[in-house]
């Protein structure tokens, strides 16, 4: 295609305006070509912490009216929602850095799940409007199902599992994930990795914006605080009763990737550089991968889940069972009491929650489920809750079966063979 179509994007969301994008091209090449407006956005991407951003549906329909009658084509992104599901959200810099939600529904005409919206029909209407051909039955919605809470029933530190993962690494510096030599050499690429070294004294901890993206810093595997692009300090407290020694952990997550614009080759993950306490920079580090593939999931372990008969903190995993006794249905998780982490169906990577928001359900597909027994495991970075919660409906812009018997393990779970 001409350049006058390639290059021709949605107008700025101040204005809506199609002709400033294309009318004064559109002039200047007659006959070069059709107009296309590539990138017709309804929304801009939505960020963990940031409110929703929905435009004026009317207004929409307003602009591709106006398009429609300067005989424009357009592309409508996105057309049908999507799913970052796992740890592909990605991530987006205008003045700072800001991690993406779960869902891709960017204001989609069909939601990720596949359900009609106003727009959807607002739309249908405008663009039958000019010709004699009848409305198309729609198919109906997708069933879809509001599965009974199911209790996470067992819990498992994270710091227990260290001694059973894969050898670690020992550094006399920090090493960022991609220069980690697992995966045959190539690095690490998703997931969180975790720094531990021993320090003899309190002070100031400064990452002095090494930290990428997110650090939990923990001392003697107590949580002090977190570290990340715009929080670079902390204090750390030696108290009466210590060890001459701490053991001083840092957590940090990968939140997602640049996909465009002049960082986009400075994307390392993990500890880019030093740490200091008291200006000093930190040495003699055992680093772990905790990139949570299947592989990761999958591994051969002990017996060392425990009955969540209390409510236990993070960061570690909780396992809950989900009973389905018919052809599995779309639903929406719910995370209500929870506070960050991520969500395992089966052994597969759902994605992340954050109770932030402004994301509050994430949606599972049916094929993600079977009849029978469904297995849920719940990484936790923090406060946890006993109830896992489905819905049937998607609920994306606020920030936000039976029950497992304790007396009944799991037989056959993924994390027990």
């Amino acid at each position: 295609m001409d350049d006058a179509g390639a290059g021709c994007q949605s107008p700025s969301d101040e204005s809506r305006n199609s002709r400033l994008c294309t009318a004064g091209r559109s002039s200047d090449e007659k006959g070069a070509g059709p107009v296309m407006m590539m990138v017709y956005t309804a929304k801009s991407l939505d960020g963990w912490g940031s409110p929703r951003n929905i435009l004026d549906p009317h207004l929409l329909r307003k602009d591709v009216k106006e398009m429609l009658n300067f005989k424009f084509s357009l592309n409508f992104y996105m057309f049908h929602g999507g799913t970052n599901f796992g740890f592909m959200g990605g991530s987006s810099f205008l003045d700072n850095y800001l991690p993406i939600v779960t869902s891709y529904d960017y204001g989609a005409l069909l939601t990720e799940n596949g359900d009609y919206t106003a727009e959807y029909l607002m739309y249908q209407e405008l663009f039958h409007a000019p010709s004699a051909v009848p409305n198309f039955r729609k198919p109906e919605p997708r069933p879809k199902a509001t599965y009974k809470p199911v209790a996470t029933a067992y819990f498992m530190s994270l710091w227990e599992i260290l001694p059973y993962l894969e050898k670690s690494i020992r550094s006399p510096t920090p090493v960022s994930m991609e220069q980690m030599s697992v995966n045959q050499g190539n690095g690490q690429s998703y997931g969180y990795i975790l720094y531990e070294t021993i320090i003899v004294s309190g002070g100031l901890l400064t990452s002095k914006g090494h930290i990428k993206d997110r650090g939990q810093v923990f001392l003697n595997d107590k949580f002090v605080g977190v570290l990340d692009h715009v929080n670079d300090q902390l204090i750390l407290t030696k108290n009466h009763g210590d060890k001459d020694y701490l053991t001083l952990r840092i957590l940090v997550e990968n939140q997602g990737r640049l996909s465009s614009g002049p960082n986009i080759n400075q994307e390392r993950k993990g500890l880019t550089g030093d740490i200091y306490l008291d200006n000093n920079p930190l040495r003699k580090f055992k680093i772990y991968s905790l990139d949570m593939q299947p592989k990761f999931l999958n591994r051969d372990l002990p017996n060392i889940w425990r009955p969540a008969l209390f409510q236990p903190e993070g960061p570690g995993f909780f396992l809950a069972i989900l009973r389905i006794g018919s052809q599995p249905r779309d639903t929406f998780i719910k995370m209500k009491g929870w506070t960050k982490g991520v969500i395992f169906i089966n052994g597969q990577n759902l994605g992340r929650y954050w109770n932030m928001g402004p994301q509050d359900t994430l949606y599972l597909p049916a094929p993600w489920l079977q009849s029978g027994i469904n297995e849920i495991v719940v990484f936790e970075e923090f406060k946890s809750s006993f109830i896992i919660q489905f819905t049937n409906s998607s609920h994306l812009g606020m920030a936000f079966g039976g029950m497992l018997s304790i007396s009944d393990p799991p037989f056959g779970s993924f994390w027990l063979r």
